[in-house]
């Protein structure tokens, strides 16, 4: 059996349709990856109508956590398919609806190999499975999004109640997500009585007001982040109060902009 872990692109729903929840990922792409060689697109050809997800390959009916039906667009291999109820899929739902879990991986038996210019590509081979992996060969696989409005945080599947901070969470990460259609991915880092500040594709951060408009949150007055402390209004933040919310946001993003420069020397150091 190999493994191949090409692309991890995943989005996970909540919807009265599936309870479990419901998954999509980009499980194979034409990409050259750590294992110095390329699965070429539609080599798994003829598709199986159905493919089992399990957790980091356990391949086993203890690890299994959901399954779906595989399908080629273009040159990627998507998988469109649901979570199982288990503890083990659920607690795999969750990860993967945080944020946590945003890489996948293919397993397949059988390859047959060709080298175009010195590199190996698999033509052809028998898909076996799917699974949802912490650790990718592809250091460019992301998450396109995550979809938990309705639940509470951290525990998918459970409804938030009416009128908590839990729902107002929630609500406010569905308006962050609709704001940003086309993004990849959107991450709440804080979310204040009538402010949230959310960072877009690991890349850009935003500071938005928001209202609650009959039970949909509306945001308003968005604007990129700036400055070593993200404040938009330097001098509102030096003059307020420790405790306060502006100082709590300033705190935070200069955190964020602190951890920015830890990733940049980590990166120096290994390349």
């Amino acid at each position: 059996m190999n493994r191949s872990f090409l692309a991890g692109l995943v989005k996970a729903f909540d919807d009265e349709a599936s309870p479990t929840g419901r998954f999509e990922v980009i499980l194979s792409t034409p990409a050259y990856d750590r294992d110095h060689e390329v699965v070429d697109a539609g080599a798994f050809n003829p598709l199986p109508d159905h493919i089992g997800f399990d957790a980091d390959h356990g391949m086993s009916t203890t690890t299994t956590v959901g399954s779906g039906v595989p399908t080629y667009e273009g040159d990627q291999l998507i998988v469109r398919g649901t979570f199982a109820s288990t503890p083990l899929a659920q607690q795999v739902r969750a990860l993967v609806a945080e944020g946590h879990i945003r890489t996948t991986s293919v397993a397949y038996m059988n390859p047959k190999y060709e080298v175009v210019d010195g590199v190996r590509h698999i033509v052809s081979a028998e898909l076996l499975n799917g699974a949802f992996v912490a650790v990718p060969a592809n250091p460019q696989a992301l998450v396109l999004a995550a979809k938990t409005a309705g639940t509470r945080p951290g525990l998918p599947g459970l409804k938030t109640i009416e009128g908590s901070h839990e729902e107002r969470v929630g609500q406010v990460a569905e308006a962050v997500r609709r704001a940003h259609p086309d993004a990849w991915w959107t991450l709440v880092v804080a979310t204040f009585d009538d402010t949230v500040v959310y960072e877009v594709d690991s890349t850009d951060r935003y500071e938005a007001d928001y209202r609650i408009e009959g039970g949909d949150v509306a945001l308003t007055n968005v604007r990129p982040v700036t400055g070593p402390t993200g404040s938009t209004d330097d001098e509102a933040t030096a003059a307020a109060p420790a405790s306060s919310p502006v100082a709590a946001r300033a705190r935070i993003l200069a955190d964020m902009a602190r951890a920015d420069v830890l990733l940049a020397e980590q990166a120096a150091i290994t390349i």
